[in-house]
């Protein structure tokens, strides 16, 4: 989760943290010191950086999941809010494609952790199936360029 805080915000988010912690005592004003004195961080302090990098990695960022995670801290809760998201869009696919449609645009949509994973950013049909092609799946809404 990323967190900024400017100059021209409210004074109590300036001074307090979300856990009404003063700021001087939160995580980000600590990693700020050690960044401007340019000295290495201690173990500890590294240890639990790469502990909320991890959590960050399985939260992700989509809001309902992130609130889910602020509220609860248990990642079974993360884990439902996430199938919630997923199963909205199964049922999207499932009202507002005809059926001829349907079975290629969920498998392009089920190809989409693959396709985000590769380093090549184009969109490969090849990955949604084998010997996919564009001609195949002409006309879908699949037809994108992964950043």
């Amino acid at each position: 989760m990323f967190f900024a805080i400017s100059s021209g915000m409210d004074s109590m988010v300036n001074h307090y943290t979300a856990a009404k912690r003063l700021r001087s005592d939160d995580a980000i004003t600590a990693l700020r010191e050690y960044y401007e004195k340019k000295e290495p961080l201690p173990d500890s302090v590294k240890e639990m950086y790469q502990q909320k990098l991890r959590e960050y990695l399985v939260v992700g960022g989509m809001p309902d999941v992130v609130n889910a995670f602020v509220r609860t801290s248990n990642f079974l809760d993360v884990f439902k809010a996430q199938q919630k998201i997923f199963k909205a869009y199964e049922d999207d696919i499932q009202q507002y494609t005809t059926n001829t449609k349907r079975p290629k645009i969920r498998a392009c949509y089920y190809s989409l952790p693959r396709q985000l994973s590769k380093e090549y950013p184009k969109f490969q049909y090849k990955l949604v199936e084998k010997n996919g092609s564009a001609r195949k799946f002409a006309g879908l809404a699949c037809r994108c360029r992964v950043n």
